[in-house]
């Protein structure tokens, strides 16, 4: 038992804290009294005569426990309407019917939060012990504390291994986002271990956190220093290192990228591999390298690109640990989708410029050329006339008339002789670009005219893409051009326009994409290769619903599309357990009717639900999301769906962390203005229990997806 005003551990049922003198009888009675209200409206609430239950109009969803995260959702109108997204607790499962078991080491019932952006707790939601990590997080003179944005990111700064016995987290945590590194045991009574100072975020830990991989001293510009702790020794690793650095599969080895000392730019990269021990010993794979394409997860091979300083042409290399890298095609501009099993896409681009005057009809070229210089002279005769007295004069006259006549022709050629200067040294360059595949022994060319891709799954061999359609263009009269920009603007607006899309799978000869649909905004091609979903609008008119469709697909077929549901919004997640797709739609003021596409039948999930707030647990076939949503408060109704119903969790929710669908928690009371509200945890058919207050935010252990 613990005093709620101090914390002080307290005997069991005691009257009064021993340490601020806080009448604990008078607490005791008042929580009871709350537990019993909220036990009668869990069960009010968990009935189907009173709960908001919307019953599902097919059958339930049957769900294996495969989990693909593999694509993950887009969504390009989020930007637009995402607020912070809320951070979600992921326990693994609980034993149950129809659910997997679970290791014997996961304490689903231990969670680690954060109390008024300051304090961090670890505490045991089955026996209410909690300990105290740290009571200064971050720093109180940075721009940090007390700001809500950051505790709603605590993954960042805290990491926990999968036996929840040991967490490794940052404390006094400065700007630049750089605090002391500190690992424990969050269970035991324990002073926490300091293992170095000046740490950036973004640390890495192992699976048993008995090994850590961090930075120091880092910019973007310039890089930093990489260390590894294993709780005893710190070992300095490299210098100069960029942001790229992980452990292997094994976590025997930790691959990362240096800035080259050679490259005064930090445009080109050196690659390691080093051992992950105390010794350090170090493997460079090659040097001014471009980019890290992929890499199998225990380092044995790796694909990586160099790049032509003087060409900006693309080499790509094979580099299996132990051998000499291999090139496997040089003179690309790029490599949009590649694989680690070594097969995959890529594009050579030939650049050929053409001068604008080759689309002029001249015809006033030989006209001018016969235009010479004005003599002013050619305009004036002699004239004789009569002057007053009746005598007979001469004199000089000018022909005005015909010298403004001459003038204007000549000035006209002038300016069409400029203007063919011009466009004799302006210069179009015209991109041919191929699109090859390579299987891992030969290259084939898969298409002429690439454009680009629009969608592409390495693993499976497929890609999606669109070609320009270079038409002959008409030659346009010199004597109506201006200047060389209505040359230029007619030709792309003849030759920019894109093809219809086209699929390759493996390389095998294209095949048309939905020849007959316009204005595909996102597509995402299943895990297993066999189906394409994807967004059409209209053409005509700037909207942010569209048509959701899929397609069949296969190595040599692509059916006709199948149309699921209209006025869909923004995007759609797709998920392998669920079969399908969720996905809002009829929105209004960020709010929207939730629907689900699984098994060929479209269900409604709900109405009134907060865009992108929701979150899908892909294990448990749980969606989580608010509806009611006030903006003022920046407070909903919580509610989870599963097996065909949704039922409501609590009201006023702010944020919500998922351990299990029978225990969520969530947080409610949020006060904006200071960052924290009170914590809450619903376990089913029992009652809500609190569990503090003033709490920021809470460890996320396991990712739902967002949506």
């Amino acid at each position: 038992m613990f005093c709620t005003n101090c914390r002080e551990e307290l005997e069991q049922n005691a009257k009064f804290c021993k340490k601020c003198g806080k009448n604990m009888e008078a607490e005791i009675q008042l929580q009871a009294s709350n537990e019993k209200e909220l036990v009668e409206k869990a069960d009010n609430d968990l009935t189907s005569e009173n709960n908001e239950i919307i019953e599902s109009k097919i059958e339930p969803v049957k769900l294996d426990n495969k989990s693909e995260y593999k694509n993950i959702f887009k969504s390009a109108s989020k930007g637009k309407y995402t607020k912070l997204i809320a951070i979600v607790l992921v326990g693994l499962l609980v034993l149950g019917i129809g659910y997997p078991a679970i290791s014997s080491s996961f304490n689903s019932e231990q969670i680690i939060y954060l109390k008024e952006n300051e304090e961090l707790f670890s505490r045991n939601l089955n026996n209410d012990n909690y300990r105290n990590i740290t009571k200064n997080f971050y720093d109180k003179d940075s721009s940090y504390y007390k700001n809500s944005d950051y505790a709603q990111s605590l993954s960042g700064y805290i990491k926990m291994n999968d036996k929840q016995d040991r967490i490794v987290y940052l404390d006094n945590i400065s700007e630049g986002f750089i605090g002391s590194l500190y690992y424990r045991n969050p269970k035991k009574d324990e002073e926490s271990t300091r293992l170095a100072s000046n740490v950036n975020t973004g640390f890495k830990i192992t699976k048993n956190a008995d090994k850590i991989i961090y930075m120091k001293d880092f910019d973007f510009t310039t890089g930093g220093k990489l260390y590894l702790h294993n709780l005893k020794d710190e070992t300095l690793i490299d210098k100069d290192v960029s942001n790229f650095f992980r452990f292997s599969k094994s976590e025997n080895e930790i691959l990362y990228t240096r800035y080259n000392e050679s490259d005064d730019y930090n445009n080109r990269l050196d690659i390691y591999i080093v051992k992950a021990d105390k010794n350090a010993i170090k493997e460079k794979i090659d040097q001014e390298v471009d980019e890290i394409i992929d890499y199998t997860s225990d380092f044995e091979t790796i694909f990586y690109t160099k790049r032509d300083s003087d060409t900006n042409e693309v080499t790509l290399y094979k580099k299996v640990k132990g051998n000499d890298r291999v090139k496997i095609a040089s003179g690309l501009s790029s490599v949009p989708a590649f694989s680690s099993d070594g097969t995959g896409y890529y594009i050579r681009t030939e650049m050929s410029d053409v001068a604008l005057y080759d689309f002029v009809e001249d015809d006033m070229v030989s006209i001018d050329a016969n235009i010479g210089n004005i003599d002013f002279a050619a305009f004036k005769k002699t004239e004789t006339y009569v002057d007053y007295w009746g005598d007979y004069r001469t004199r000089v006259v000018t022909d005005w008339d015909a010298y403004y006549q001459a003038k204007d022709k000549y000035d006209s050629k002038l300016k069409r002789d400029r203007l063919r200067a011009s466009l004799r040294e302006t210069k179009i360059t015209k991109y041919d670009s191929k699109l090859f595949y390579f299987d891992g022994k030969d290259e084939k060319v898969v298409t002429e005219g690439f454009n680009g891709y629009i969608a592409a799954d390495p693993d499976n061999g497929i890609i999606i893409y669109d070609k320009l359609t270079e038409k002959s263009m008409k030659k346009i009269n010199i004597k109506n051009i201006y200047s060389t920009w209505d040359v230029e603007n007619a030709y792309y607006a003849l030759n920019q326009e894109t093809s219809s899309l086209y699929i390759s799978y493996k390389g095998n000869d294209e095949m048309e994409f939905a020849p007959d649909v316009k204005n595909i905004s996102y597509i995402e091609i299943t895990p297993d290769g066999k189906q394409a979903y994807y967004l059409s609008f209209d053409k005509d008119s700037y909207v942010e619903e569209g048509t959701l469709i899929v397609h069949e697909i296969s190595h040599n077929f692509v059916d006709n599309g199948k149309e699921i549901d209209d006025d869909v919004f923004g995007s759609f997640m797709y998920d392998s357990n669920l079969g399908g797709v969720l996905y809002y739609k009829d929105v209004k003021n960020e709010k929207g009717e939730l629907y689900m596409y699984s098994s060929g039948k479209t269900q409604r999930i709900d109405y009134d639900v907060r865009l992108y707030e929701s979150k899908y647990i892909s294990d448990d076939g749980v969606i989580l999301y608010l509806t009611d949503y006030s903006e003022d408060k920046q407070r909903g109704t919580l509610k989870l769906y599963k097996g065909g119903s949704s039922a409501k969790i609590a009201d006023d929710v702010s944020y919500y962390h998922y351990m299990s669908p029978t225990n969520i928690l969530y947080i409610t009371e949020y006060r904006s203005k200071y960052g924290n509200g009170e914590l809450w945890q619903y376990k089913s058919k029992k009652a809500n229990t609190k569990i503090d207050d003033n709490v920021s935010g809470v460890l996320t252990l396991k990712h739902g997806r967002d949506f």
